[in-house]
């Protein structure tokens, strides 16, 4: 792992298979802004390890910060053009992080994937709420990132 002088993570090395030593580690690379120590901008995978950012084996995440410099959403990049939010995150007063994801509510649920939690969440959400173009629509509910609750 190579870290800055103030102790941001900047890039690390990443070997998934412990048995061979054949593989090539990916990399990933974390870029900081400049406005705060915390300010995270983005981070970039390079899953094959060949060095190159531009193929079809790497990743690029951007974050969505609030005016705290925390985290709020993690968005995919590749997905242009138009990308998705992949992760969303809620903080209580202290700090503790709570993820809102589809596979977070599945183990909650009880469910492999998820495909059952909108009979949880559609009847308490009224008609004005179930689309991205409704007045109340909320993000925090559209777990499948697809601007509908159904």
């Amino acid at each position: 792992m190579l870290y800055s002088p103030a102790w941001q993570l900047l890039e690390e090395v990443i070997d998934d298979d412990l048995v061979s030593s054949s593989n090539t580690p990916s990399r990933a690379q974390q870029f900081w802004g400049d406005r705060y120590i915390d300010d995270a901008v983005a981070r970039r995978i390079d899953r094959d390890g060949d060095g190159s950012y531009l193929d079809e084996t790497h990743s690029l995440f951007f974050y969505l910060t609030d005016r705290m410099f925390s985290v709020r959403a993690v968005v995919d990049a590749e997905r242009l053009p138009s990308p998705a939010i992949v992760e969303e995150l809620s903080y209580s007063p202290y700090g503790e992080v709570f993820r809102r994801s589809l596979a977070d509510l599945a183990l909650f649920f009880g469910t492999q994937d998820g495909s059952d939690i909108d009979a949880f969440v559609v009847p308490f959400v009224d008609a004005t709420a179930q689309t991205i173009d409704g007045a109340n629509f909320d993000s925090g509910l559209d777990f499948r990132r697809s601007g509908n609750l159904d």
